[in-house]
């Protein structure tokens, strides 16, 4: 089936738009696990979310220059803003599939953001990465489009939660599933982004989505680790481990088969990943 056409995307209810200054910082763990309250409800479900889950973030302007990749854009101030909470394929791919599909997106955010398009910036209660981007959702002014959604409707991105700003998590989750379930976009190749936890070696980089079995769970005093195929190690921080662990979502994952995704880090010669958020998560067998 394929996915519905980029002119087809729809905005969103004007309300998620309305400015909202914020003038208190917000401090990092008490973000982490507001984010994460709804996903323990029922462990690990995925819940609907909201669409207008950063209707409260402080609101910025700026005008389109160009676009570098499916998820970063240039304003003609000079500022480079990376869109929270999604992730496109890297137009190097080496894979010739998965670098058509990194154009596809590259593509579809040009034609939904052209030069001198004024937008909003929603941005993140982290404001800026370590490359100096600013981190933000970003709106077409005109008609009020996250331009996120789209490109999460068309299988085009993949949602990707990255503590603090995770506010869109399960709302982006709930957009992929759809995508995912429908095979559009990227979803056509999901066994090239499928990497088993047996192949990650010093050489993996990137962001990635990662299969394997949780062979062992392990709280420690600074985080919980999970490790995959008694091999591949998945760092969970003290803030979020401490929350799941009261519904025993962590312990509970002994035995069964998972996904996450992340960008990976090495840390003591090893290479690992950290689970950021729950919805980056999904379990494959019961």
């Amino acid at each position: 089936m394929p996915a519905p056409s980029i002119s087809e995307g729809r905005s969103l209810p004007g309300a998620l738009f309305r400015a909202r200054q914020i003038n208190a910082p917000c401090l990092w763990a008490a973000a982490l696990l507001l984010s994460v309250a709804p996903a323990l409800a029922d462990t690990w479900q995925r819940h609907p979310g909201s669409a207008d889950c950063f209707k409260d973030l402080i609101v910025d302007t700026g005008r389109i220059d160009r676009i570098t990749d499916g998820d970063t854009v240039v304003l003609q101030d000079n500022r480079r803003v990376r869109l929270i909470g999604i992730n496109t394929l890297e137009l190097n791919e080496q894979n010739r599939q998965l670098r058509n599909l990194a154009t596809n997106a590259h593509q579809a955010l040009a034609a939904l953001l052209s030069p001198g398009e004024p937008v909003l910036l929603y941005v993140g209660s982290e404001s800026h990465d370590r490359h100096k981007r600013v981190l933000a959702h970003v709106v077409r002014a005109s008609d009020e489009l996250a331009v996120s959604k789209v490109l999460l409707e068309q299988g085009l991105a993949m949602q990707s939660a990255v503590a603090p700003n995770t506010l869109c998590a399960d709302f982006f989750s709930t957009l992929e599933i759809n995508a995912r379930e429908n095979a559009y976009g990227l979803w056509q190749a999901d066994s090239l982004l499928s990497n088993a936890a047996t192949s990650i070696n010093k050489k993996s980089r990137g962001f990635k989505l990662i299969t394997g079995t949780v062979t062992h769970v392990k709280k420690q005093a600074r985080n919980t680790q999970l490790t995959l195929d008694n091999r591949f190690t998945i760092r969970v921080r003290s803030e979020l481990a401490n929350a799941l662990h009261k519904t025993r979502a962590l312990t509970n994952l002994e035995g069964k088969t998972v996904e996450i995704r992340g960008w990976l880090s090495r840390s003591k010669n090893r290479t690992q990943l950290w689970l950021q958020h729950p919805a980056n998560l999904r379990i494959l067998e019961p």
